[in-house]
């Protein structure tokens, strides 16, 4: 066998054993972000993510307000074939609602959701292109 031929076959057994030794714990997991209006959709590799109701009573920004309200989202996470329904919460101090997170098992897949941020901070006045940003991470 030539140096060359040598070469080559060495090569490919130490590439086949080290992609032979990953296993799938080892790959990182599905992590995405999303901003979306209120009623739009995104995508996250095989998960649709949908910005059902967006509300922010947050106290705007220069005034000053007896209660520094709460952003609040409800969104739809689905995988094709089920669908689950999260609400999740900016800002709140009732332990009911102090949810900026939530766990969401699909097909017998669990992923967390969580809500980053709601954007633009509220001003004086309505603005409707607010945003939501929704991380979901693979558990």
């Amino acid at each position: 066998m030539s140096l060359l031929t040598r070469y080559n076959v060495a090569s490919l057994l130490l590439g086949l054993s080290l992609f032979g030794g990953c296993k799938s714990s080892d790959m990182p997991p599905l992590t995405g972000e999303l901003t979306l209006k209120q009623t739009e959709s995104g995508r996250i590799s095989n998960l649709a993510v949908r910005v059902d109701t967006l509300s922010d009573s947050r106290c705007p920004a220069g005034l000053e307000c007896f209660w520094e309200g709460i952003a609040f989202v409800s969104a739809t996470v689905s995988n094709g074939s089920a669908q689950q329904r999260v609400r999740l919460y900016l800002n709140s101090q009732s332990p009911r609602t102090r949810q900026d997170s939530a766990g969401v098992t699909l097909s017998s897949q669990t992923y967390k959701v969580i809500l980053k941020g709601v954007a633009p901070y509220p001003a004086r006045t309505y603005n409707p292109d607010q945003q939501a940003v929704i991380n979901v991470t693979k558990l």
